[in-house]
């Protein structure tokens, strides 16, 4: 009988695309598959008995063979990017169990694993494999015959980025604001809010740009379309849209220029070769980013930085630079990514290495459990009863159905296998 996978998505607009990427390469290899949300995954792994679970959180890996250690774990590292202080080295170093708990550890990039291999002595280093990040195969793999050309493209993006004054679940910020550090944090994301809604006033009232808002993964959609009518003009609401979306780079591709905060999703638009213009100066947020880490310095150094919103206005107006190569951005992607190390597909080495071990756990048989079918109705059910107790559990809950996957993401999967099958050349981003 073919092994059995559960991937456990932690956020919908960040994590379930390339999940179901990942998903659809696993069944292509003869596994049966299955993406769930934070919701179900617990009791996926306990009715229906997969043999291997994959969670994008080594914590989450220590509370898998906590719960289930008749199950495999596999940890694909979400969080690519940390700084020195948050790596994922330094604090496996100081838990090490957190290292022990899962069976394979899958890793974007070289730098991270030579990280953890020099912090992780006397453990079984062996079980770290570099896959690049899986999310960039959306990138790599799309059919650009189907974009507009940039010049046509009538629509700037506008990356949010404030899942603490904004909660996906309707929190109040007051609830975490006391802990350690989060009071700079807090006013820091106000000021940012307060000069991106300054940004985009200045877009509606001097270009004909629509605007479309893009909330971040750990934020409620609801409160853009409940209050925009406070922040801008009336005769500029049918101007903004926000956007609901899963996929963070199929959104991307349809914008002229992006305006955003520091941000990982910095490295996305460069990749699709999206100018970025970048508001923490706007925002007076600028020296705040420039000096949490050497990344985030990188990544707001990358984009045009207007210093208030008549600059802004004059960038957009005048016209935006085709994006050159970025020599800087280049080999910290390369470093943290692998995007061209590897003659293949993030997503399908993904895959292909869960394969295996799956293939292998099951030697003598796939465990038994209830039919698919059955842990899907079971989850139906849980899900309209989650949304009945609070109608923004959609936010960050993924439901099979409910929430639409990108029209062209079996078309991307069908194209990396055929890549991968044929061992023709991956394309470079």
């Amino acid at each position: 009988m073919a092994p059995k996978v559960v991937i456990r998505a932690f956020t919908c607009r960040r994590d379930v695309v390339t999940a179901e990427l990942i998903r659809s390469l696993l069944e292509k290899m003869g596994c049966r598959a299955l993406v769930t949300s934070i919701r179900d995954f617990n009791r996926t792994v306990k009715y229906w008995k997969p043999d291997v679970a994959v969670v994008n959180t080594p914590g989450n890996s220590m509370n898998l063979k906590h719960e289930f250690p008749e199950v495999k774990a596999v940890w694909l590292d979400g969080e690519g990017f940390l700084p020195e202080e948050f790596s994922h080295a330094k604090i496996m170093s100081e838990n090490r169990a957190m290292f022990q708990a899962p069976d394979m550890i899958l890793l974007w990039g070289e730098y991270v694993k030579k990280q953890l291999v020099e912090a992780m002595t006397n453990e079984d280093v062996a079980k770290i494999k570099v896959v690049g990040n899986p999310t960039y195969d959306l990138i790599r793999f799309r059919n650009q015959t189907r974009e507009k050309e940039p010049a046509k493209r009538q629509s700037v993006g506008v990356v949010m980025r404030f899942g603490t004054i904004n909660n996906h679940e309707g929190i109040p910020p007051i609830r975490t604001l006391p802990n350690p550090d989060n009071l700079e944090r807090v006013i820091v994301e106000c000021r940012s809010f307060v000069g991106t809604i300054r940004a985009i006033q200045a877009v509606l009232d001097n270009t004909k740009f629509d605007v479309s808002l893009r909330p971040h993964p750990l934020e409620q959609i609801e409160s853009y379309d409940l209050y925009k009518h406070y922040w801008f003009k009336k005769e500029h609401l049918h101007r903004v849209n926000i956007d609901a979306t899963l996929s963070f780079s199929h959104w991307a591709r349809e914008q002229r220029a992006i305006l955003s905060p520091t941000s990982t999703s910095l490295l996305e638009a460069y990749l699709l070769k999206v100018p970025v213009i970048n508001i923490d100066r706007l925002s007076g947020t600028d020296e705040f980013a420039n000096s949490y880490d050497e990344l985030t310095k990188t990544w707001q150094a990358s984009g045009l930085q207007p210093s208030d919103p008549t600059e802004l206005a004059d960038i957009l107006g005048r016209g935006l630079p085709d994006v050159k190569s970025n020599a800087a951005l280049d080999a910290q992607i390369d470093q943290y990514c692998s995007v061209n190390g590897e003659n293949s597909s993030s997503a399908y080495l993904c895959a292909k290495h869960i394969a295996d071990y799956a293939f292998s756990a099951v030697a003598n048989g796939s465990r038994r459990g209830l039919p698919m079918c059955a842990v899907d109705a079971i989850d139906r059910l849980s899900f309209w009863r989650a949304m009945r107790a609070n109608p923004l559990h959609q936010n960050m809950g993924y439901r099979r159905g409910f929430h639409k996957l990108p029209d062209d993401l079996e078309e991307i999967a069908e194209r990396i296998w055929g890549y991968e099958c044929n061992k023709l050349r991956v394309p470079r981003i």
